[in-house]
């Protein structure tokens, strides 16, 4: 699961976000938390995944695919 394309987005803690793969083609992720839990996922074409940062940051990585086709919406925090 390596990809020579550096992709690596922080979701800061307690906000949402909505990642999407546009490709035509999967896409393989890790949403990664501060406190060192990981989840590893295969995105396929056209699925979206609503996720929450919860107490810490959390990291988006992409291990596979390309990473123009990883669409990440990040609606503006209430400040």
């Amino acid at each position: 699961m390596n990809n020579t394309t550096v992709f690596d987005e922080t979701i800061p803690a307690g906000d949402m976000a909505s990642i999407e793969n546009i490709h035509s083609q999967e896409l393989s992720i890790s949403l990664i938390c501060s406190d060192g839990c990981r989840v590893d996922i295969e995105l396929v074409p056209g699925q979206v995944l609503e996720f929450s940062a919860g107490d810490g940051n959390a990291r988006v990585v992409l291990h596979h695919g390309d990473p123009s086709k990883l669409l990440i919406i990040k609606p503006d925090s209430a400040s």
